[in-house]
């Protein structure tokens, strides 16, 4: 996708145009193990991607997995590229394997659906693990997707084919991300958001596990945000209940990644959480209590509509900190430093639509499947 965009000439700086957008993942659900039929209509499949959207902006490249090359056709050394997809099934519990999915590239597969759960948890999910046999390239594909930190001897990186996740189906959800939940209902925004959040690698990465000593998170991404190392939960696999950070959108919140939600709560991901991931290895778009940093316009891209921004009030006097008369610095004049703001970030987010001879050496490798991790009204479950 391209975007060409005039840019009117101000104070001398000329016109400039935009080419293409930064790639970014894409959460794909799939249905077909909803077999208690929990999304049984549309205000649940968008809730359900209105969360995904909040991990989309990750500008990840991942590489596609297509199984089924044969080598060395009608030899002895004959073999072929095949693996399986191995997760829990979100209907069911148990464990389920699918065999030779195809996974487009920077797509994470994510199997959905619901279930009664034990005691107070709603909602479980995680990683799915793999099985691979194939050509050494395939089989690195599966584990790493092209991201060399998935696959080092100390991981640094986190790139899974996708995962499953399963909801509560007796308790009593609150569907619209748009109004807040009654005081005896559940958010199934906050929910979904937590749970992607273990698919992502929140407690469940070898990157992630890396970087936890007792219950202390080494990460430096999460330590730089909250000011000094943060404390996970005694599973490892939390921030301590009761953790607070800002969210992107201002204010501050107990973190979407601590192991319980309150009826009636609303929960967004913070800017702890986000700072998590980055450690895990994933590509966050750099944000603040604001949203990203440079996002003038709030569309989720620092791009032409916002450098347009700063350049319509260039050596003006204005409000203080406020973005749409373009002043990110906060120092209530926009000038160079609010230029640099945007030109520093540039391209972060996601861009809006835009309308209109040799024999191989066969390889193996086995990941097994990580455990469901739920997320609780008050209570609390093990890892």
């Amino acid at each position: 996708m391209h975007r060409l965009t005039k840019l009117v000439l101000i104070a001398g700086l000329g016109v400039l145009t935009c080419g293409s957008n930064a790639s970014a993942i894409d959460i794909v659900f799939d249905y077909s193990l909803d077999s208690n039929t929990f999304f049984d209509t549309q205000q649940k499949r968008d809730t359900l991607d209105a969360a995904a959207a909040v991990f989309e902006v990750f500008t990840d490249s991942l590489d596609a997995i297509i199984p089924g090359t044969v080598y060395n056709a009608g030899t002895q050394f004959e073999f072929s590229d095949t693996w399986d997809a191995s997760f829990t099934h979100p209907g069911t519990g148990a464990g389920h394997v699918i065999t030779d999915l195809t996974i487009p590239a920077d797509t994470l597969l994510v199997y959905v659906g619901g279930r009664n759960l034990s005691g107070n948890t709603l909602g479980v999910g995680g990683p799915g693990g793999f099985n691979a046999s194939g050509i050494t390239a395939f089989v690195d594909t599966v584990s790493g997707r092209g991201q060399a930190g998935a696959t080092a001897a100390v991981p640094t990186d986190f790139s899974p084919w996708g995962g499953a996740i399963s909801f509560d189906t007796p308790n009593s959800w609150n569907y619209d991300n748009t109004t807040a939940p009654g005081p005896t209902e559940s958010d199934f925004f906050s929910v979904a958001v937590h749970e992607l959040g273990h698919l992502m690698g929140f407690g469940t990465a070898n990157s992630f596990d890396a970087l936890v000593s007792g219950t202390t998170f080494l990460g430096a991404a999460a330590t730089s945000e909250f000011g000094s190392n943060p404390t996970l939960d005694a599973d490892q696999s939390h921030w301590q209940v009761g953790t607070s950070s800002f969210v992107p959108n201002g204010g501050s919140q107990e973190t979407a990644m601590d192991p319980d939600i309150t009826d009636g709560e609303i929960k967004q991901f913070t800017l702890l959480d986000f700072a998590a991931l980055t450690d895990v290895g994933w590509e966050v778009p750099p944000m603040s209590a604001g949203g990203i940093t440079g996002d003038l316009n709030a569309d989720g891209f620092v791009g032409i509509v916002d450098l347009n921004i700063v350049l319509g009030s260039w050596n003006q006097n204005v409000a203080p900190g406020d973005p749409l008369l373009g002043d990110p610095s906060g120092d209530g004049f926009v000038g160079i430093e609010d230029l640099n703001l945007i030109l520093g970030n540039w391209n972060a987010g996601v861009q809006p639509p835009i309308d209109t001879a040799l024999i191989p050496e066969p390889g193996t490798q086995t990941m097994l499947a990580l455990g469901g991790l739920g997320l609780l009204r008050r209570g609390r479950i093990t890892r």
